[in-house]
């Protein structure tokens, strides 16, 4: 398709038709999509209707790391209110670690040493949920 014979109002149709797409076939791809509801736009359209598929899917993908950070940040709170002998430090910088400082003989018999490390909040937060179960009673870890 010639870029002179684009429009912005195909553009927002094919924005539209792709999410109702996408709704209906969470798991589909982007050559059903095209196969699906390319008829309904100019014969050579299905380039841009993978733009804006990929598009979404890219928007989609973050929503759900945020979502997960988001979640991550609310089991840092929570186990931090339970277990204040525990200290998480943030990184300085983005190649710099997570970490955890769990006090001496506090680890469930476990021989950590003194802290415990994780390139992400939330791989940090699954170590410290198998040392301290979040369901166990505190001084049962």
């Amino acid at each position: 398709m010639r870029y002179r014979e684009d429009n912005p109002v195909d553009l927002d149709r094919a924005r539209v038709a792709v999410a109702e797409w996408r709704e209906a076939h969470p798991d589909g791809t982007a050559d059903q999509l095209v196969g699906d509801i390319g008829p309904q736009f100019h014969r050579n359209y299905a380039v841009v209707l993978r733009g804006v598929f990929f598009a979404a899917q890219d928007r989609a993908s973050r929503t759900r790391l945020v979502d997960a950070t988001e979640d991550c940040v609310e089991r840092r709170q929570r186990f931090e209110a339970e277990h204040p002998d525990v200290t998480i430090t943030t990184p300085p910088t983005l190649r710099d670690l997570w970490r955890a400082v769990v006090p001496a003989g506090h680890a469930a018999g476990r021989d950590l040493g003194m802290q415990v490390t994780a390139w992400s909040l939330c791989d940090l937060m699954d170590k410290l949920d198998d040392i301290y179960p979040p369901n166990a009673a505190p001084g049962e870890s």
